[in-house]
């Protein structure tokens, strides 16, 4: 009687495994299914279940899956905790790299160039000539997005092949250009303290520029025609209030203007690097 019992729990607990392996598989497929049709949302909630189900080994395949999903709707900050888990666990060169690769994309994102940077130095990509230049690809990137565009250009160069010659030169022009220095905020921003609408006109706002400026001397005109109708107390209290506000607002609004301009070139600039890197 006492065999027999053995006998039944242990086939009961071989079917039970065999039929959690089977659910898990099927949470996996329908998830997948999800993914593929944009259902991101629900995807990440199969794969999180499966995840819980799911055999140990399968736990880092997994992780990054559910990174996928959260990346795929921009929620960089929510996908790189998922990468970041995902890669302190993988064993496999090539999925940890994938781990880290994408919770790079995720860093650069949010502007946290140096924790990419340090994430992708540490590494390995010997597995992959392609895996070592989509590393350099993203070394790139980040100190793009750091200003450093000489150190950007040389990891450029090494997401290239060596026979790519010509791509490589019209990288480090582009790199030269000085349109990813101009317009500078602080000369926008000098200039309409000194000038106001000088800045915005340097930036290429011509219109925000003469706004500015009507704004500012049509106050300013305001200001001296009540201080001698009306005496300074009056035109201190009605006009200067105005007055100030549209002149603090005219410079700042330079430096936002003109920050903003230098962004749209660089973005510019490394639309092209993309471009050439990436085709092939």
């Amino acid at each position: 009687m006492t065999r027999l019992r053995i006998l039944y729990i242990t086939l009961f607990s071989l079917f039970a495994l065999w039929a959690n392996g089977q659910s898990v598989d099927s949470l996996i497929a329908y998830a997948d299914e999800q993914f593929t049709a944009g259902q991101f949302n629900l995807a990440a909630k199969e794969y999180q279940r499966a995840l819980f189900f799911g055999p140990s080994e399968s736990v880092g395949a997994l992780t990054v899956k559910t990174g996928d999903c959260f990346l795929e709707q921009k929620m960089f900050s929510e996908a790189e905790k998922y990468y970041h888990f995902a890669s302190n666990i993988i064993q496999d060169d090539s999925l940890r790299f994938e781990a880290l690769s994408k919770k790079s994309v995720c860093l650069i994102h949010q502007h946290s160039y140096q924790q990419a940077i340090l994430d992708l130095f540490n590494v390995n990509t010997e597995f992959s000539a392609r895996a070592t230049n989509q590393k350099e690809f993203l070394l790139g990137t980040c100190f793009f997005g750091m200003g450093d565009f000489k150190e950007a250009e040389t990891h450029f160069h090494l997401a290239l092949e060596e026979g790519e010659i010509a791509k490589k030169e019209t990288i480090k022009t582009l790199l030269q250009s000085k349109k990813l220095m101009k317009p500078d905020p602080q000369t926008a921003y000098w200039m309409s303290i000194i000038i106001p609408g000088s800045g915005q006109i340097y930036s290429g706002d011509f219109k925000s520029g003469i706004n500015s400026a009507a704004l500012y001397f049509g106050f300013m005109a305001l200001l001296l025609n009540m201080t001698f109708t009306s005496g300074w107390v009056d035109a201190i209290f009605t006009v200067a209030p105005w007055w100030q506000r549209y002149y603090t607002g005219g410079y700042t609004n330079a430096k936002k203007i003109a920050f903003a301009k230098r962004e749209a070139n660089r973005a510019n600039i490394y639309r092209q690097i993309f471009h050439l890197i990436n085709e092939r």
